[in-house]
């Protein structure tokens, strides 16, 4: 047996808390090499974010020290304000839901019932404060590669969520890379646990923690909380977690051990409760990285520039300067208009001069600085998402995109798709379960039942997204054209199914399903085009028969002119 199976042995064989201690444990141990690389972003770009030690919280003293250019700063907040509202934004539309099998497409009754549950699932994030913890998710993944957040069933607004910052958890995926445990701990006072977890039944506060809180003490002293939450084990059985949920999470108090082993709290989900996104990944990391990692070197580079630049500016305005002896002892002022008294020094020589001629760089250091801004906020993206929303033209052709960010954005449809498996779908599968056992959907149709649900992102992220793809089309049909025209060949354009191009354009462009006609529904207008057209010819040519009938009624018919004597000619005499 291998020493890592021996230790999976061990860990087994304890008590359900030891296991968790020891899975704990492992955890905190392979996040420590995080650690360092997360504090110096926070402390560079965003100080206010992460939490390093348990005790670190209402901490009100000043932390941007080390922050003397803000461009790092203004330029995580720009690209999380774009990622938000370019992949979630609450004031329009970025998902719909679409009927799982293809065959049911034009199923009006199955239609009817996606729109009223993707209505109800709108409601539920607005009224709830998901919208609030995403933008915080946001910026925590752009700017320490991986975010957390907590989704849990509230009886309110069907959903809670909870977003962590980092250093107050700890990850770990399975074999397919996919999210298996969520640990944090975190302080408590003794009146918090016992509002929590109560001091009655099987699951609560330790006695200690309850007659100190009934001492009157409880605002003072703290306990720390072990929370985790894991894909459900049978090894660690839980009182509250049933055989049909496939989460569970537990709360305990690791210095509750006066009384025997006892858990705060026990649970179990049915849904992930858990999202963690991560902006990218390498390899088999359980953490993400970032652009503010990547940017990390140049706005550190910016923070030495803009010191540069300062001291210039105070040398040429406060130059060190030097004197005689005699002035040594004598009072000297520099402020502007000030009249100083003491001993003269060489004669035709000033009493104080300057130690060495100041000869100011700052216009270079200026220039060096701005373009240290430029390459920040390209690393964050601000100049793609300047493109995708800039104000002077309403329309950006897709075309434009491609030729000048098809780079850019094609790794920020690398992230899109890391949002979309590890934030949105996840989020969007809790909503919509929590809601279905909460009732408060309606029944869907009988040929969907057991279906699992299938849902379409439509946020203008994802449309730049499919953006990109319609320019193959256009290309290839500008080509038809002039291959037709140069070549003088009608078969060209038959190249092209116009109705099948139609549908594509039509999905990458974000056109509302409900707009486009279905191929059916195409067959049926055109059998009625071609209905109405014969019946146009024949009302034709009726009209045609009965002019040349009337005319021919009037005709003079004799022997004598040619209508005559063709009519002879067919055995029908004249007159």
């Amino acid at each position: 047996m291998s020493h890592m199976a021996m230790r999976m042995h061990r860990r087994f064989n304890r008590s359900p808390m030891k296991r968790l201690d020891s899975i704990f444990d492992d955890l905190k141990k392979e996040r420590t090499p995080w650690i360092d690389h997360w504090r110096e972003l926070s402390q560079f770009i965003l100080p206010r974010l992460g939490r390093w030690l348990t005790s670190d919280r209402n901490d009100g003293g000043k932390k941007n020290s080390k922050i003397d250019n803000e461009v790092g700063t203004i330029a995580l907040r720009t690209l999380t304000a774009n990622m938000f509202t370019g992949t979630s934004s609450p004031s329009r539309r970025w998902f719909r839901l679409v009927p799982p099998i293809p065959s049911l497409e034009d199923d009006w009754e199955v239609k009817r019932w996606l729109a009223t549950v993707e209505k109800i699932m709108y409601e539920i994030y607005e009224k709830s404060n998901f919208y609030n913890s995403v933008q915080a998710l946001y910026e925590e993944q752009a700017l320490f590669g991986t975010g957390c957040m907590i989704i849990e069933p509230d009886f309110d607004n069907v959903i809670k969520c909870r977003t962590l910052t980092a250093g107050q958890y700890m990850l770990s995926m399975d074999g397919d890379g996919q999210f298996h445990t969520m640990a944090r701990e975190y302080e408590m006072t003794f009146s918090q646990m016992v509002e929590a977890f109560g001091v009655e039944g099987p699951e609560r506060v330790s006695r200690k923690v309850e007659q100190q809180y009934e001492s009157g003490s409880h605002d003072q002293d703290t306990r720390v909380i072990r929370h985790m939450i894991f894909k459900k084990d049978p090894r660690i059985p839980l009182r509250n977690c049933r055989p049909d949920h496939n989460w569970a999470s537990v709360y305990w108090d690791p210095q509750d051990n006066d009384d025997g082993e006892r858990f705060l709290r026990t649970n179990g989900y049915h849904e992930q409760p858990v999202v963690s996104p991560r902006w990218g990944v390498t390899a088999e990391d359980t953490y993400g990285r970032s652009p503010s990692m990547e940017a990390l070197p140049t706005i550190k580079a910016t923070q030495k520039l803009e010191q540069d630049i300062a001291m210039q500016v105070e040398l040429v305005g406060q130059p060190p300067t030097w004197g005689p002896p005699s002035m040594e002892n004598e009072p000297l002022s520099t402020l502007p208009g000030a009249v100083n008294f003491g001993s003269p020094g060489t004669p035709g020589q000033p009493a104080m001069a300057a130690v060495y001629q100041i000869n100011p760089r700052i216009s270079e250091l200026q220039l060096r600085l701005n373009e240290h801004e430029d390459r920040v906020r390209k690393d964050m993206y601000s100049d793609l998402f300047l493109l995708l929303t800039q104000g002077a033209r309403p329309q950006i052709t897709a075309r434009e995109v491609e030729e000048r960010s098809s780079e850019k954005l094609q790794t920020l449809g690398q992230v899109f798709e890391q949002q979309r498996t590890e934030l949105l779908n996840p989020s969007n599968n809790a909503t919509f379960g929590y809601a279905f056992r909460a009732g408060i959907l309606p029944d869907p149709p009988d040929n969907i039942i057991g279906a699992d649900m299938k849902v379409e992102y439509i946020s203008s992220l994802a449309q730049a997204q499919r953006l990109i793809g319609t320019v193959a089309i256009d290309r290839f049909i500008d080509f038809l054209a002039r291959m037709g025209e140069a070549t003088q060949d009608p078969t060209a354009p038959l190249k092209l199914d116009v109705q099948q191009a139609a549908d594509e354009y039509a999905s990458l462009s974000g056109v509302p399903p409900s707009i486009i006609r279905s191929d059916a529904d195409v067959e049926v207008v055109l059998e009625e085009q071609k209905r109405q057209a014969e019946a146009a010819n024949r009302a034709a040519n009726m009209q045609q028969a009965a002019d040349i009938a009337k005319t021919s009624s009037e005709a003079n018919v004799s022997s004598d002119n040619m209508l005559g004597r063709s009519l002879e000619a067919l055995g029908v005499p004249a007159q």
